[in-house]
């Protein structure tokens, strides 16, 4: 008897998943949601909007385990970080047009953004693990992820502190909150630092505090530049490249650490079922296209608005 073959998809499909499912969420996100305010709908049609956006839950966490995937097996990683950034760049007036409806909206970049500086951060990691682990002058950047996680810390316990604590909500009351977070924070991360060369070494303890610096690097780029999913989004794509060889575990962490933007994230757990389908092979390869059909279909989803709204 002929053996049955095994279900399997390839890296093209897994594309064709992610694009199919991202187009589902921006047509609700940036039109459809739109059409619903101004016929001020109420019932199945936002039923049917809500639904939308949850089958687009399931495209990101897809273009992060294709990134893993791209970055693990290129064989030009500063080609495939360039190419991020200028798409990054291309994307930025269609994103603006189809989300913000304008031309350029400075406040809000796209989602190659954050895949880029995530890109950046697994490649900063993967330079220390494998070629600047033993340099003494990992140090500098040791103190520096101590410093700036610190200061990222400190600065969401000030932020949580001052809109939860009704007597931190007036201006004219001043507390400290983040100096002395900044404080014990750096405290207790000196003395986990130097807990870690005793029981370990220099040069270990040098390199997993570089590494938490260029997680921080991402994360605080993202925070600043605005990113779509910003430093939730950098932070999953570590999570997600860390846990690479567990596939079930790598999807279950990076949806929870999703989670922490919108627990309707929770959706993205269904991406789960076609990545373990997925047999290592590239299938047909149209890069191009899959790439440019970010910044097309947005331009066509913004003209669209900016017709049906009558501005264009």
């Amino acid at each position: 008897m002929e053996k049955t073959k095994k279900l399997s998809i390839s890296g093209s499909t897994l594309k064709w998943i992610a694009i199919i499912t991202m187009l589902i969420d921006h047509i609700a996100a940036s039109f459809y949601i739109m059409y619903i305010e101004t016929n001020n709908l109420t019932g199945a049609p936002v039923v049917i909007y809500e639904v939308m956006r949850c089958i687009g839950r399931i495209a990101f966490p897809i273009f992060i385990f294709l990134l893993i995937e791209g970055f693990t097996h290129t064989r030009n990683v500063g080609k495939y970080m360039l190419r991020l950034f200028l798409f990054a760049l291309i994307s930025e007036v269609p994103f603006d047009l189809a989300f913000m409806h304008e031309w350029y909206y400075p406040e809000y970049q796209n989602v190659f953004f954050t895949l880029f500086l995530g890109l950046l951060s697994i490649w900063l990691i993967r330079q220390i693990e494998e070629k600047w682990y033993e340099k003494k002058w990992l140090i500098i950047p040791a103190i520096l992820g101590i410093l700036s996680a610190t200061f990222l810390i400190a600065k969401a316990i000030n932020n949580f502190c001052y809109m939860n604590i009704p007597v931190l909500m007036y201006e004219e009351a001043y507390y400290p909150i983040f100096l002395v977070a900044f404080i014990i924070t750096t405290l207790a991360f000196l003395i986990l630092y130097l807990m870690m060369r005793i029981k370990k070494s220099a040069t270990w303890s040098n390199a997993q505090f570089s590494k938490l610096f260029a997680i921080v690097v991402g994360m605080a780029a993202a925070i600043y530049l605005r990113t779509d999913y910003a430093e939730i989004g950098v932070l999953a794509i570590i999570v997600m490249y860390r846990l690479r060889a567990k596939p079930i575990r790598q999807f279950i962490l990076g949806t929870a650490v999703l989670m922490l933007s919108s627990v309707s994230e929770v959706c993205a757990l269904v991406a789960l079922l076609p990545i373990k389908l997925y047999n290592g092979t590239r299938g047909r390869q149209m890069k191009y296209f899959f790439y440019l059909f970010y910044p097309i279909h947005l331009l066509i989803l913004g003209l669209l608005w900016k017709w049906y709204s009558g501005t264009l």
